[in-house]
C-alpha cells in the first residue's frame, strides 16, 4: 500500500513511501517539476481533460533536485521512523503534499493499538 507517491498533490511530492512486507520503504525524487503543469486530477471521469492534462504534463520541465539525498531511498521498521524522518526532509527542503504528515501520523496511531 503507498501512503504518498510522487504523482500525488500534481507531481509535486517529493516522497513516495509504501508498505513492504513489515518495513515501509521511502524514496525521495532525484527531480521536481519546474512549473506548474495543469492537474491530473481535477475531473478523472473526462477523459478528454484527462488525456490533455497528461499530454501537457508530460512536455512539462524538470529540474535536479539540489540536495545529496536527492534520490536516495531508506527502510524503516517503523511509521514513527518515518514520520521523524520526513519531519527533517521537510525541513531540508523536501516538497510534501499538505496532507503527507496527517495520513502517516494516523497509520502511527494504528500501530500503537
Amino acid at each position: 500500500m503507498a501512503y504518498v507517491r510522487w504523482s500525488s498533490d500534481d507531481f509535486k511530492s517529493d516522497f513516495y513511501i509504501y508498505t513492504s512486507g513489515n518495513h515501509y520503504p521511502l524514496l525521495l525524487a532525484e527531480r521536481r517539476l519546474q512549473e506548474d503543469a495543469p492537474s491530473v486530477n481535477e475531473n478523472p471521469f473526462d477523459m478528454q481533460t484527462e488525456f490533455e492534462a497528461h499530454c501537457n504534463w508530460s512536455r512539462a520541465r524538470f529540474e535536479d533536485i539540489d540536495d545529496p539525498e536527492a534520490g536516495a531511498s531508506y527502510r524503516f521498521d517503523t511509521m514513527e521512523e518515518v514520520v521523524a524522518e520526513c519531519e527533517r526532509l521537510i525541513e531540508k527542503g523536501f516538497c510534501a503534499p499538505d496532507w503527507m504528515m496527517d495520513r502517516l501520523r494516523d497509520v502511527t496511531k494504528q500501530e500503537d493499538t
